[in-house]
């Protein structure tokens, strides 16, 4: 399943479906760190994807990072979200 996604975005880097398919089989393999890569990359092409979006704050929750749920939250907002540099 993992193989497929990748050879797919050699071809298309950047198309959401693709990378959310990637995502999603590293976070069924537990990778949380490359799953959350991919849906970070996700949100950068689609703000407003809501499936990238829910699997980031699950992620969050899973992680206990603060960080990862305002990832998840960014560009969803009226108003702009940062961390200070000490929450890193």
């Amino acid at each position: 399943m993992i193989i497929e996604k990748i050879l797919a975005l050699l071809l298309r880097p950047d198309y959401p479906s693709y990378l959310f398919g990637r995502g999603n089989a590293y976070l069924l393999m537990e990778d949380y760190d490359r799953a959350i890569a991919d849906y970070e990359a996700i949100l950068r092409i689609e703000p407003h994807n809501i499936d990238a979006r829910k699997n980031m704050i699950w992620l969050a929750g899973k992680k206990r990072s603060f960080k990862i749920y305002v990832l998840a939250l960014r560009n969803s907002l009226p108003y702009r979200v940062s961390l200070p540099e000490s929450s890193y």
